[in-house]
């Protein structure tokens, strides 16, 4: 029996958003050049759900004492030149794993760092 990835996505996704809390996703660009750069801002609300790395973890990111692993819904690309707001703190994105079985983007696993 086939695994039906596109389900698994739609299952992460539900499960983000109902046990999942809003958080902005900041996006900085240069829309100027490289010798005046003008730097704007903008920011998305997105679902998450914020847990803590465990020993397993170490394998995958170079983890800090204070380092806070989200889970967000593929339904948003999520990159490391990005910054997360939640709760009143901002995090800058260290690291992102995307759990991507096939073609099928199930959900991304950020690594958060004040």
């Amino acid at each position: 029996m086939a695994i039906n990835y596109a389900n698994l996505a739609a299952l992460s996704e539900r499960l983000i958003r109902e046990n999942g809390r809003d958080a902005l996703l900041i996006t900085e660009t240069n829309t100027g050049t490289d010798y005046q750069p003008t730097i704007s801002q903008s920011s998305a609300t997105i679902k998450l759900v914020q847990t803590q790395f465990n020993a397993q973890d170490n394998n995958d990111f170079v983890l800090q004492a204070h380092d806070v692993k989200f889970l967000v819904s593929s339904a948003f690309t999520v990159s490391a030149k990005q910054r997360i707001e939640t709760n009143g703190l901002q995090y800058s994105i260290v690291a992102v794993k995307e759990i991507k079985p096939s073609d099928t983007s199930i959900l991304y696993i950020v690594q958060g760092r004040l």
